[in-house]
């Protein structure tokens, strides 16, 4: 990483003396384990958090000149999003000012066409502004659960119940969680964005994070003009059996198609898919960011009963997993000269 950029990351100067901090970039699971969480989803949702959270941050590691894209990108969204709090407060009540809105959203889009933009604005781990800098695991499971894997337009200074941009039955299709638009492009893959596909430049999406089990299908409504809303909840009430009827046709239309929803059983598949990619995570850092590419050294310092046994079984458990593709600085015969980086491919695809 470039040295003007002051970060917390393992690399050859970092002090693996310390037992918090190789837990924090190494380790990972004793800290989540140790989570306790009142829900199998918040579990889980923790798990994909940390593994985005530290996957990106080793890219950037790889690849500096991303993080001071990034960094332009964030100052520019936190201009724009003044402007945003400032149409708000400057337009109380019920006045109507959605179309102010586009046209500022409309200028900013158009002048600013970068990934960045949306990732640090919507996506996690870049719309988190202490991403980069420090581990996941060193802030508190209070501030992590505040943190979304995709966050829509809402200013922290505006209240929930007076932000007018918040609708969660209907959502502007670029505000759109992925996962989502997915589902209703999945037979036009090349019209997807980002990493929107179940197979993306050599990266298989059934790895998680990257494919995202979704909890929600599109549904279309029709709804009488001049209903109230007291008749429209009304409507829903004395249809809801119909509707639910309708949402397990959707449901199996799209995992026809290929979509994955969530249940008890691929939760618990999920964790250990994260539980196995952060392990190798951390030994991959030792071994080609710390530059410590004697296996000694990750027998010293990687915990008991958590060290592979051997590179070789380090190697192999890599190259028959889904997470080869993430490290690409290993000498893989699933990894070549050819590969790139995740944050290459998003640029091939723009």
């Amino acid at each position: 990483m470039a040295k003007s950029i002051k970060i917390d990351y393992p690399d050859k100067h970092w002090d693996y003396t310390d037992s918090d901090s190789v837990h924090n970039h190494l380790v990972f699971i004793k800290k989540l384990e140790n989570t306790k969480w009142n829900h199998l989803d918040d579990q889980v949702n923790d798990y994909e958090k940390c593994w985005a959270w530290e996957i990106n941050r080793s890219l950037f590691f790889e690849e500096p000149e991303y993080f001071k894209e990034l960094e332009d990108a964030r100052k520019l969204c936190k201009e724009h999003e003044k402007r945003l709090v400032k149409l708000i407060l400057d337009n109380p009540g019920e006045e109507d000012i959605t179309q102010k809105h586009e046209a500022l959203e409309q200028e900013f889009r158009g002048k600013n066409k970068s990934f960045f933009i949306d990732a640090c604005r919507y996506y996690f781990p870049f719309n988190v502004p202490e991403w980069g800098y420090s581990a996941y695991l060193s802030h508190s499971k209070a501030k992590r659960s505040k943190w979304k894997m995709f966050k829509g337009y809402m200013p922290s200074s505006i209240p929930r119940d007076k932000n007018v941009f918040i609708n969660k039955l209907y959502i502007s299709s670029h505000l759109q969680n992925w996962s989502n638009d997915a589902q209703t492009n999945i037979k036009k893959p090349n019209d997807l964005q980002l990493n929107k596909v179940r197979e993306w430049n050599g990266i298989p999406l059934e790895f998680p994070p990257n494919y995202k089990t979704s909890s929600s299908v599109p549904m279309v409504m029709h709804i009488d003009t001049l209903s109230t809303r007291d008749e429209f909840l009304e409507a829903i009430r004395k249809q809801w059996k119909e509707i639910k009827e309708e949402r397990k046709k959707l449901v199996a239309h799209y995992e026809s198609l290929g979509a994955k929803f969530i249940s008890k059983k691929n939760k618990g598949i999920i964790l250990k898919q994260i539980s196995s990619a952060l392990r190798q995570l951390g030994h991959y850092r030792l071994l080609k960011h710390c530059e410590l590419d004697d296996w000694k050294y990750v027998k010293k310092i990687m915990p008991k009963g958590w060290a592979f046994a051997t590179q070789r079984s380090f190697l192999t458990s890599i190259k028959s997993s889904s997470s080869a593709i993430f490290f690409r600085l290993l000498d893989s015969p699933t990894i070549t000269e050819d590969s790139f980086s995740f944050l290459d491919a998003i640029y091939r695809d723009e």
